[in-house]
């Protein structure tokens, strides 16, 4: 896992966490669910709704990353009165 992905686990239960981490280091969910003691259904489940916070978040992350260049070329424009690969 990328060292700046980790703050998007805070978002996770403490389960949800677990088995997110489990299975990036490549863990099956047989494997998940025989460590755990949980049904592989469950571990599914867990699995799902982790996976659906973090893209959620990284949907967010992304989005405002383009708002923000969309608005910072746009000041660039305003000040310099075009668009330049070197700025003003």
């Amino acid at each position: 896992m990328q060292k700046n992905s980790k703050f998007m686990l805070d978002i996770l239960s403490p389960r949800e966490k677990e088995i997110f981490l489990l299975k990036d280091k490549g863990m099956s969910e047989r494997q998940i669910a025989n460590k755990l003691g949980l049904s592989r259904v469950a571990i599914r489940t867990y699995w799902k709704r982790a996976r659906k916070k973090v893209d959620d978040i990284f949907k967010l992350i992304c989005y405002n990353e383009s708002k923000l260049k969309t608005k910072w070329n746009k000041t660039i424009e305003y000040r310099c009165g075009t668009r330049s690969k070197d700025g003003c």
